[in-house]
């Protein structure tokens, strides 16, 4: 999730930290989810938000599909949280959309997101941007 888009939104993200989810690769069709990938990793910023707060976020229609999912991710300073990741049921990912994946790419090369996982996200948009 991207912080200043979540606080353009009205909500009050706290404490963001670079993390990553092991067992987990991305998809990127109309819309992105993580789905369980044995071998794969996902990399993204982990924040405390209240429960008020996400209920809002995930009231949206664009996002309503999406499923609270309790993962264990690991920060870049080797630490384990629980957290909860929203993610979009296999059977609802279809069609593609290269300028949410072009978006997607240009905000984790901000965060300084690892480059392999880059690599990755460019493969959803079939080019080298």
């Amino acid at each position: 999730m991207d912080e200043e888009l979540l606080r353009e939104k009205g909500l009050n993200p706290g404490n963001p930290r670079k993390a990553s989810l092991p067992g987990y690769g991305l998809r990127i069709a109309e819309r992105a989810t993580l789905l369980p990938a044995a071998g794969e990793t996902s990399y993204g910023i982990v924040m405390q938000i209240t429960e008020a707060d996400l209920k809002k976020l995930y009231s949206e229609e664009s996002v309503s599909d999406y499923v609270q999912e309790k993962v264990s991710v690991i920060t870049e300073d080797y630490e384990t949280l629980e957290a909860s990741c929203y993610n979009l049921p296999g059977n609802l990912i279809t069609g593609s959309n290269m300028a949410y994946a072009n978006a997607l790419l240009q905000l984790a090369k901000k965060l300084g997101l690892p480059d392999h996982y880059l690599l990755n996200i460019r493969r959803f948009i079939g080019s080298d941007t």
